[in-house]
């Protein structure tokens, strides 16, 4: 909750979290009226505002603790071309695939784009990436290549379009990376570098994140299932069973391996991870039962 937003809608995402002994990142999306801005040449000339909050948490009916908050808002008349994720936070659960966006502002008359997602492949893994309608939002086409390449920890990401088509100029969605958490973490990352982007004449066309000189970055908290939940729908139940025996005697390697039944993480869906649905068998998210 917070202190000095009167008057201003938020919200919270996840709106309440799995248990945990590690710590959980939470979102809050704040709905900003365009109206902030006014009256603030300094704020307006930079492209955006600096704003103070208080937040704090609440446990048992009682405020547990309280921090300042730094909120910047950004001018929504800015023309600069800009690069960033969407979300800009991600809350993962551990062997989960989940998707994040990359989007692109203010593209102006681009040929080639193209830019590099570092992570740590210890604890992110990149499956793919999906092109986004904003380099064929002309209905033109042009090519995508988003090869992850997991040793090294880099997905190198490029869309070039194709002889003829001409350059291409808006904003919306460049393309989308489905990712799955690998470890439980409490914080981990990826992080957009090396990007290049081109007219039609191989001009380079300078290309900024969200904030001036600062590389778009996704801070990603990965947090454990409750043990048995294999999907993730925050109770025990047949439907888990059904799944951990589609995956039962596979391990990692094998084609159809389902990492969110393999429980105790030993690479393999065997009896112990069966053993531990089992002692589960209708807890949910907020039980306190037993665990691995």
């Amino acid at each position: 909750m917070f202190d000095g937003l009167e008057g201003i809608e938020y919200s919270f995402f996840p709106e309440r979290l799995s248990p945990s002994v590690h710590p959980q990142r939470v979102v809050c999306l704040i709905k900003v009226p365009r109206t902030i801005l006014d009256n603030d040449p300094e704020a307006l000339e930079r492209g955006y505002k600096e704003c103070k909050i208080n937040g704090f948490g609440i446990g048992g009916g009682l405020r547990i603790g309280s921090r300042p908050i730094q909120l910047r808002v950004f001018d929504p008349g800015d023309t600069q071309q800009r690069i960033y994720f969407q979300p800009s936070f991600k809350g993962l659960k551990n062997k989960s695939a989940d998707e994040v966006e990359i989007h692109i502002a203010n593209l102006n008359g681009a040929n080639i784009v193209s830019f590099d997602v570092l992570y740590n492949p210890l604890e992110i893994e990149i499956i793919k990436a999906v092109e986004g309608p904003l380099m064929e939002s002309d209905m033109k086409n042009a090519t995508f290549d988003g090869p992850p390449y997991p040793s090294l920890g880099i997905c190198r990401i490029s869309s070039i379009r194709v002889q003829g088509a001409g350059p291409i100029s808006g904003s919306g969605k460049f393309c989308t990376l489905k990712i799955r958490g690998t470890v439980i973490a409490q914080e981990t990352s990826l992080k957009i570098c090396n990007i290049k982007v081109f007219d039609e004449y191989n001009g380079y066309l300078p290309m900024t994140g969200p904030l001036p000189d600062t590389p778009p970055v996704l801070i990603i908290t990965i947090a454990g299932n409750l043990p048995g939940d294999v999907d993730g729908d925050g109770i025990v139940g047949p439907q888990d069973l059904k799944l951990l025996e589609d995956t039962f005697g596979l391990s990692v390697g094998d084609n159809e391996f389902d990492g969110r039944a393999d429980f105790n993480g030993d690479g393999i869906v065997d009896g112990m991870d069966l053993i531990i649905l089992c002692m589960n068998w209708n807890a949910s998210a907020g039980d306190t039962g037993p665990v691995p």
